[in-house]
C-alpha cells in the first residue's frame, strides 16, 4: 500500500506538473527561491529581494535575510545545486514534499484508524486541487503539511513509543518551526500532548521491547526530551539572528500587527524605511485593532468550507466536523472482526488491546493549534494559507467519520459488513476526489509575471551589477530572474534620497504592472510612470520599453 501510495502520488503530480506548469507565479515563491540560490552558491542566508523596512533594521548590501524562516530556503538550495537555478528546480523541490506529505498521510492514519481510512485519506490528500497546485507553486505549503504530519505521527507512532521517538518528534517540530515561524505557537500543545500520550500508554509497546521505568516521571520526561530537541535543532538559527540582530527570534514579522490599518495600508508597512513601535502603536489605536480583527473573522468565516482555502470537499469538511464530536473511542465495537478496517493481523491485536489509542487525544492538540494560530494571525495579519498545514486532519477524520458511520448502519442492516463498508467508503471517496480535482489546463503562459517583462528585466539586469540596488514594483521578478539586489519602492517617491542614505541605490526599474500590482503604494508613483520625466533626485531617465517599462539610472 505504501508503495502504490507513492506510485499514484508520483503520477499525479507529473501529470499536473508537465500539464500546468510554466514558471513560477507567486511572488513569495521568487523571494524563497532567490534566497536559495545565495545559499546554493555559499553566499548564505542573503535576501536579494529587500524591503525599506528591512534596510532600516539592517542597512548595507548584502543584506541578511530578515524575513523568511529558512529551511525552504536551505531545502531549495539543494535542488538548484543539483538541477540549476530554474523554476523547474524549485517546483520539483515543491513536488518531493508533495509526494512525502502523501506518504505521511497513510502513515498517519494507519496509525490512527488503520488501513482503509488510510488508503483512502492518502488517495483524497493526493487529488486534491489545492493541494496540486501548491504542488508546483514554489511556497512553503507542502513543507510544512509533510513536518507537521510528521511530527504527530511521530508522537502516536506504535515504532515511536521510546526514548528516540520523543527526540525525533522534538526534532522534527523544530525543523517545522525552521520551515513556519508561527510553529513556536504549537510547542507547549505538543509537549501537553507527549505528557498525556505517555501517561495514558503507561509505558506498553507493542513493537519491541517496553521502556523501563513507567513511572511518574516517564510523562514528563518524555515532553523534556522533546523540548530538548526541539531547542537542539533551531538553537544555530537563533545564535545566527543573535549575532545578525541581537535578537534570536527576530523577523520583520513582528511589526505586523500594525499591517492593514489606516496608517499603515495593505502591505505599505514594508515600504516605510523606519521601525514602528508596536506596542505603542496598537495601544494608541485599538479601534484599529479591532477592525482588523473583525476584517481578519470575516474572510475566516466565508472561506471556511471553500475548497481554495480547506484544500477538500466541502462535504468531507462536514464530515471533519462531524468527527470533532463523535465516540471514536467505540471504534472497536463497532469495526471488530473487520479485517478490511485494521489491516494486519498484530494490528487487529492492537486495536483490541488498545482501544483506538492512535488516535487519542489527536482532536485536542489541532483544535488547540488551530485556535492559536487563528488568534494570533487575526492581530498579526490573516492569510488562510497558512491553515493549509491541517488539511491532512480533516481528511483523515472526515473519511474516519465516514467509516464509523457506515459501521453503524451495517450493524443495523442486514447486510455483510466488510462489503458494504468497502463498497460505500469507495463510493463516497470517489465523490469526495471529483467534485474536488484540479484544472488540468496549463497556467497561461501570457498571464505569468515573468512572460509580459521578460525584456525590461533583462533590460535592467545588464545595466546593473550584483554590487548595485534596484528599486522596483516588480523587485522579485528582479532578483529571481535577473540575480540582482532588488527592494520593494519606498512608500513615496519623495523617500528616494532616504533609500540611498540604507543602500547603494542605482536604478529605478516600474514595470509596466505599476497601475495595479503594488496599490498600496502611494500615487507619487502613478504619476512618476505616467509623467517619465527626464530626472528625478539624480536619476537620469535610462530607457523607455514599448510595454511602458523604464529605467532610471544614477548618474
Amino acid at each position: 500500500m505504501i508503495l502504490a501510495v507513492l506510485i499514484i502520488a508520483a503520477a499525479a503530480w507529473y501529470s499536473y506538473y508537465t500539464a500546468a506548469f510554466n514558471f513560477l507565479f507567486l511572488n513569495d515563491a521568487m523571494d524563497y527561491a532567490s534566497i536559495g540560490r545565495n545559499v546554493s552558491r555559499g553566499d548564505g542566508f542573503v535576501s536579494s529581494y529587500i524591503t525599506p523596512l528591512g534596510l532600516a533594521n539592517r542597512e548595507g548590501l548584502p543584506h541578511s535575510d530578515l524575513w523568511r524562516a529558512p529551511l525552504w530556503p536551505a531545502i531549495l538550495s539543494v535542488f538548484i545545486k543539483l538541477i540549476g537555478p530554474t523554476d523547474q528546480a524549485v517546483a520539483i523541490a515543491t513536488g518531493f514534499f508533495f509526494i512525502a506529505g502523501s506518504l505521511m498521510v497513510f502513515l498517519l492514519a494507519k496509525e490512527m484508524f488503520g488501513r482503509l481510512v488510510a488508503f483512502a485519506s492518502s488517495l483524497i490528500f493526493i487529488f486534491s486541487g489545492q493541494n496540486l497546485y501548491n504542488s508546483v507553486s514554489g511556497m512553503t505549503e507542502t513543507l510544512s503539511v509533510f513536518l507537521m504530519t510528521l511530527t504527530v505521527y511521530l508522537l502516536v507512532a506504535s515504532r515511536a513509543r521510546n526514548k528516540w521517538g520523543d527526540l525525533l518528534a522534538g526534532a522534527a517540530l523544530g525543523l517545522f518551526y525552521l520551515a513556519r515561524y508561527n510553529a513556536l505557537l504549537f510547542v507547549p500543545f505538543f509537549a501537553g500532548f507527549i505528557w498525556y500520550r505517555r501517561r495514558e500508554e503507561g509505558g506498553r509497546s507493542i513493537f519491541g521491547q517496553p521502556e523501563p521505568g513507567r513511572g511518574r516521571l516517564k510523562p514528563f520526561l518524555a515532553a523534556a526530551r522533546l523540548l530538548a530537541a526541539f531547542l537542539i535543532v533551531i538553537s544555530p538559527w537563533l545564535v545566527r539572528n543573535y549575532l545578525v540582530m541581537g535578537d534570536p527570534l527576530f523577523s520583520l514579522q513582528k511589526y505586523e500587527p500594525v499591517m492593514f490599518t489606516s496608517e499603515y495600508p495593505e502591505y505599505s508597512l514594508y515600504m516605510i524605511p523606519e521601525t514602528p513601535n508596536v506596542a505603542e502603536f496598537l495601544k494608541a489605536h485599538p479601534e484599529e485593532l479591532g477592525n482588523k480583527v473583525s476584517e481578519g473573522w470575516n474572510t475566516f468565516v466565508k472561506g471556511l468550507f471553500d475548497p481554495q482555502t480547506t484544500g477538500v470537499s466541502p462535504y468531507l469538511f462536514g464530515l471533519f466536523l462531524a468527527a470533532l464530536v463523535l465516540p471514536f473511542n467505540y471504534w472497536k465495537r463497532i469495526t471488530r472482526d473487520s479485517r478490511l478496517i485494521h489491516g494486519s493481523e498484530l494490528g487487529e491485536r492492537w486495536q483490541a488491546g488498545h482501544s483506538i489509542i492512535g488516535q487519542k487525544g489527536i482532536r485536542p492538540l489541532v483544535l488547540a493549534c488551530f485556535i492559536i494560530q487563528l488568534a494570533a494571525l487575526l492581530v498579526v495579519h490573516f492569510i488562510y494559507r497558512l491553515f493549509f498545514i491541517f488539511m491532512p486532519f480533516y481528511i483523515i477524520y472526515g473519511v474516519a467519520a465516514l467509516v464509523w458511520f457506515l459501521n453503524v448502519a451495517a450493524d443495523r442492516l442486514p447486510v455483510r459488513k466488510n462489503g458494504f463498508v468497502g463498497l460505500f467508503t469507495v463510493l463516497v471517496v470517489g465523490l469526495f476526489i471529483a467534485s474536488n480535482l484540479p484544472s488540468w489546463d496549463p497556467l497561461k503562459k501570457e498571464e505569468m509575471p515573468i512572460t509580459g517583462l521578460r525584456e525590461s528585466v533583462k533590460g535592467v539586469t545588464d545595466m546593473s551589477t550584483r554590487e548595485e540596488l534596484i528599486i522596483s514594483n516588480d523587485g522579485h521578478l528582479v532578483a529571481w530572474y535577473g540575480d540582482r539586489y532588488a527592494a520593494k519602492l519606498p512608500y513615496r517617491v519623495d523617500m528616494i534620497p532616504e533609500m540611498e542614505k540604507l543602500a547603494p541605490l542605482k536604478f529605478i526599474y516600474l514595470s509596466s504592472r505599476i497601475s495595479w500590482n503594488i496599490p498600496e503604494a502611494h500615487e507619487s508613483w502613478g504619476k512618476l510612470f505616467w509623467s517619465k520625466p527626464k530626472e528625478i533626485y539624480g536619476f537620469s531617465l535610462a530607457r523607455v520599453f514599448p510595454d511602458g517599462s523604464v529605467i532610471y539610472r544614477k548618474d
